[in-house]
């Protein structure tokens, strides 16, 4: 049973990158990654002070958003 149609893609060495864990990546893919993780970065930088506590506290911390509204004394719906 087909689940659509095959792909093949062919490229050379040099359009090709490994990463420090060992994955191999095309050199575009990493490229536009990288552009991405800046943007990324710019628009988190940009944010008030409190959404940057916010997210910080949730993805580097792992905080709940309750945890978070307890410690910032909001309402978990502020929060989220």
């Amino acid at each position: 049973m087909s689940t659509g149609p095959s792909r093949s893609f062919s490229s050379s060495s040099a359009d090709t990158v490994t990463l420090s864990d060992g994955r191999v990546a095309h050199r575009d893919h990493v490229v536009l990654g990288s552009q991405l993780a800046t943007a990324l970065v710019a628009a988190i930088e940009a944010l008030p002070e409190r959404e940057r506590l916010v997210l910080s506290l949730h993805h580097e911390q792992d905080m709940t958003f309750r945890e978070i509204a307890l410690t910032m004394d909001l309402s978990e719906a502020r929060i989220c």
